[in-house]
């Protein structure tokens, strides 16, 4: 009887063990590799799929990054690759090359409160406080986009998942709002790195965002019009700036996710 018992409370600790193999017991680490199934890992997990690098944290999912968090139960996720779509990684922020305005998107003025454009400063994060680079809300964008416009970059990002060429589930991924784009380059070093174990992609010279450039607040100065009223903000990764071309110029994108 005794042996009995024993035998089931080692049968039952196995399963116990086995059913919290599945969840995460520790901290989400900067530079983790992510997993389809919403766990993660600091060393490759060669059975597991691998969907993107954490490159943030935030207290809770979807909340604001804190660029002075190193580990937490929640932050960001960027995708392995570029949406390729055809062959072709140069994609429109809008439909067709249309360059209208997305009613209640969010907009900024400046990139960091004072500069129209500039180069990032990557030493401090910490100090994104104001302008387009303190813009950390790319899912809420997203979905405003999709509401008013559906315009093709947030598109493929939502659909991101549900096709061929992208792995992960479908609308949980979203196009980056310009802190979060400007985070991925400030940690670009640190994502490559693990991008070299799992397939990863160098994220080429710029990256859409979905935080859109108010032209309005800057009419009048530097030749800027209502032509440019359908602008978004746009990271430059060659030379690490952030500025904002017209939406019918095409760039790459590369879709994030929350957890």
């Amino acid at each position: 009887f005794i042996l009995i018992l024993l035998q089931s409370a080692v049968i039952a600790g196995c399963d116990n063990d086995d059913k919290n193999s599945t969840m995460n017991s520790s901290l989400a680490n900067l530079g983790d590799f992510y997993y389809s199934d919403g766990t993660w890992s600091s060393n490759l997990n060669s059975h597991k799929e691998v969907i993107g690098i954490v490159f943030g944290i935030s207290k809770e999912k979807g909340g604001e990054v804190l660029p002075g968090l190193t580990k937490g139960q929640h932050g960001r996720v960027v995708a392995l690759k570029n949406i390729n779509v055809d062959g072709n990684e140069w994609l429109y922020w809008g439909e067709y090359g249309g360059n209208k305005e997305v009613p209640k998107l969010t907009k900024h003025a400046t990139m960091d409160g004072a500069n129209y454009y500039y180069f990032i400063n990557t030493d401090n994060p910490s100090n994104w406080q104001t302008g387009a680079i303190s813009d950390w809300n790319g899912a809420e964008n997203t979905l405003m986009i999709l509401k008013y416009r559906g315009e093709r970059a947030a598109s493929f990002c939502h659909l991101y998942g549900n096709n061929d060429w992208a792995v992960g589930k479908p609308g949980e991924w979203y196009l980056p709002a310009c802190g979060e784009a400007a985070l991925i380059y400030a940690r670009r070093e640190m994502t490559m790195n693990k991008f070299k174990e799992c397939n990863g992609q160098w994220f080429g010279s710029y990256l859409w965002t979905s935080t859109a450039f108010d032209w309005k607040t800057n009419e009048g100065k530097h030749d800027i019009t209502e032509n440019l009223s359908g602008s978004s903000w746009t990271v430059y990764f060659t030379y690490g700036m952030i500025a904002w071309p017209t939406r019918d110029c095409p760039k790459p994108v590369r879709p994030v996710m929350a957890f």
